[in-house]
């Protein structure tokens, strides 16, 4: 929980830090629903954002293992709410675009074996069935009056049994060539 919690910090610092105004248009990716968020790194990386500013709790849900959170949920916390409450930029959600990956692995400068563990071990899978680990690089939009407002977000995801999950935000320093 306190992990969880570290990355909704994270995500509200960096929403409330980094963001550049532009007048012109920009282009979005269209939106994901539950049904397509699994089939790519990309695809759960943007909805989860997407879930949090546009503040849908199914796909939030679906972004994750399934059954992850219902412990944590039975105990009186409802970390899709925490999320919501302290990420709100003040500015309307406008959408996200998928800028670039990085494969999470040795030869990119990772430590891919203590990220499987992590993994693992805090979101309850089988470490072998993990088959990649991504971060994903997402620009999130915004409109403030009528200018369009934007943050670059780092997402660590993972392929576990041919579906993709979110694992947590990683913080700005993981930028990386694109």
């Amino acid at each position: 929980m306190i992990k969880k919690l570290c990355s909704v910090i994270l995500l509200a610092g960096v929403m409330l830090t980094s963001f550049a105004g532009c007048s012109d248009a920009v282009r979005i990716d269209d939106p994901v629903t539950v049904n397509d968020v699994h089939m790519s790194s990309a695809n759960v990386a943007r909805g989860f954002i997407q879930s949090v500013f546009s503040k849908d709790e199914t796909l939030f849900y679906a972004c994750y293992p399934e059954g992850l959170y219902d412990e944590i949920i039975e105990e009186g916390n409802d970390p899709f709410t925490e999320y919501v409450n302290v990420t709100d930029p003040g500015y309307k959600f406008y959408g996200t675009q998928f800028t670039a990956y990085n494969e999470y692995t040795e030869e990119n400068g990772y430590d891919e074996p203590i990220m499987r563990e992590n993994i693992a071990f805090f979101h309850d899978v089988d470490e072998d069935l993990i088959s990649e680990i991504d971060i994903v690089k997402l620009r999130v939009y915004f409109i403030e009056d009528k200018d369009y407002v934007s943050s670059d977000v780092y997402v660590i995801t993972y392929k576990y049994e041919n579906s993709w999950y979110i694992y947590e935000l990683q913080n700005s320093d993981a930028e990386f060539e694109a």
